[in-house]
């Protein structure tokens, strides 16, 4: 055996066990003071090949309609929206490291409209089966579950 072909050898086995050593260090799916949904991970062991991540969750958001003095109107109106949101997407490591945060949301109440006086209010929001999967190197981050209250009108 040649000295290049042991070290082509070595140089493969290297990268290999360099795609291995992928991990999450930190993930977290929390909701923002609007309502969005915040996904923040850090991932480390990476190389310097780009990655390509998916990432998704369900959401369930109530609205409804608030007067001017800040309150709901004794019969209040009120929608609740539904949508699964979903996003693929490449990044390139920062010596061998991704840390990141991505903002999905909330669902939008279309059609949903207020009477003359009133504004639109979102007031909670839940995400379910919130995930992060590393396309890449086969890793998957959650379920998760996150919760917020964006107003109380």
């Amino acid at each position: 055996m040649t000295p290049y072909r042991s070290l082509s050898y070595l140089v493969l086995f290297v990268a290999a066990v360099w795609a291995v050593a992928a991990n999450f260090k930190s993930f977290s799916a929390t909701v923002n003071r609007a309502g969005a949904l915040i996904i923040a991970f850090d991932e480390s062991g990476l190389g310097n090949e780009d990655v390509s991540y998916s990432a998704s969750a369900s959401a369930t958001a109530t609205y409804a309609c608030c007067n001017r003095g800040g309150n709901q109107p004794a019969d209040p109106k009120k929608e609740t929206a539904t949508a699964t949101l979903a996003a693929a997407f490449t990044l390139e490591p920062d010596n061998g490291r991704i840390r990141t945060s991505l903002t999905f949301g909330p669902p939008v109440a279309t059609g949903f409209g207020c009477p003359g006086g009133q504004s639109t209010k979102l007031l909670n929001v839940i995400y379910v089966s919130v995930s992060l999967v590393d396309l890449t190197n086969g890793k998957t981050q959650g379920p998760v579950s996150a919760a917020g209250i964006a107003t109380q009108c």
